[in-house]
């Protein structure tokens, strides 16, 4: 993954397609890495749990990327700079950052040692730490605006990065 992607996972890549294949005739292949927002995908005909879950896991996937992008940045395999522009907004154009990574990338070998072999394995561990730190949730998304979500958020030290995504999806405000 880090061979293809030098770490920029903002694009078509292994993780980004991770997904399932729909089914009938308006099967569309979803994809983590996506534009989708709650908006959007209201004003399909028709729409489908599918289309609908669409904003979620692209939200999803970015939370992750972020957590991963801010990893790299504690190895010290990119700089806070580049971090810094390494973001997706539904409906803007990605930064093009692959050339950055795969320079930061090249500079560092393995980027550094102790660093992670792949994307996938860090997106997992990091997953695996959120899931843990965040067991529910539904209730983080529902009371993401109350102070009692604030607060649940606040544990893990990515709340800022949870509601961002979900924000620009349309998901909480």
């Amino acid at each position: 993954m880090l061979t293809q992607t030098a770490g920029f996972l903002y694009g078509d890549n292994l993780l980004s397609r991770f997904g399932e294949w729909g089914r009938g005739p308006t099967a569309l292949p979803r994809r983590s890495f996506n534009e989708a927002t709650l908006a959007s995908v209201r004003a399909l005909d028709p729409l489908t749990k599918h289309a609908l879950s669409s904003p979620f896991t692209g939200a999803v996937y970015d939370v992750l990327v972020g957590i991963f992008v801010r990893h790299l940045v504690a190895l010290g395999a990119i700089d806070e700079r580049l971090a810094a522009h390494c973001r997706h907004t539904p409906g803007l154009p990605v930064p093009a950052l692959g050339d950055d990574f795969r320079r930061a990338y090249r500079g560092r070998g393995r980027l550094r040692r102790g660093a992670p072999p792949c994307a996938g394995r860090a997106g997992l561990a990091a997953g695996r730490r959120l899931a843990s730190q965040h067991p529910r949730w539904p209730r983080v998304l529902e009371g993401a605006a109350s102070p009692a979500g604030r607060r649940h958020r606040a544990g893990t030290g990515h709340g800022a990065l949870v509601a961002q995504a979900f924000a620009a999806r349309g998901i909480a405000a």
